[in-house]
């Protein structure tokens, strides 16, 4: 059932047909080499992201490299962290955003430098050098601290209800 094609017995609408199927297919076969072409350039410069195995740690926020956040679960290109529920952040990023942890060796001696050694109440006391930056969040001041014998990527904002002893670095920087 249903209304069979008629075949036209015009023989110039007959060629415009085939012309036209023929431009059909060269396009299809245009875009197919175009797509192979694309992947072949993508596939050449493409950065395999780093391997990540839930439990892992990965240095978290690509700005600073805060600190070291447990991998919860990895989907593709994306990760899932535990991160402080103070943190008001997505827990799911993108691979782009964090970096993985590198352990010491076995054998390696982990020593940070600029850790001084004193610990009050069983605390460990890290020097400051200066003071780089500051700002409010929630209605809070906090510094940008740069910890002596580390990189500029080291460092962290700290509230300054924390920052005991430190009101020379802090009138330095005003």
């Amino acid at each position: 059932m249903g209304i069979r094609p008629t075949t036209s017995k015009v023989e110039a609408a007959q060629e415009v047909a085939k012309s036209w199927f023929q431009v059909f297919q060269d396009v299809h076969n245009n875009l197919a080499k175009a797509h192979s072409w694309q992947k072949q350039q993508a596939d050449r410069c493409c950065l395999t992201a780093p391997s990540y195995s839930i439990g892992s740690q990965s240095h978290k926020l690509s700005e600073k490299w805060i600190r070291l956040y447990e991998v919860l679960e990895v989907l593709l290109n994306t990760l899932k962290l535990k991160l402080p529920c103070n943190m008001r952040i997505h827990l799911v990023m993108n691979v782009s955003w964090v970096k993985p942890y590198l352990s010491a060796l076995d054998g390696q001696p982990v020593n940070r430098p600029g850790l001084q050694r004193v610990t009050d109440e069983g605390d460990v006391k890290y020097k400051v050098d200066y003071v780089v930056d500051s700002h409010l969040k929630c209605g809070a001041l906090q510094f940008l601290i740069h910890w002596r014998g580390y990189p500029e990527e080291d460092c962290t904002w700290e509230p300054a209800s924390t920052l005991k002893n430190l009101q020379l670095a802090i009138k330095d920087f005003y």
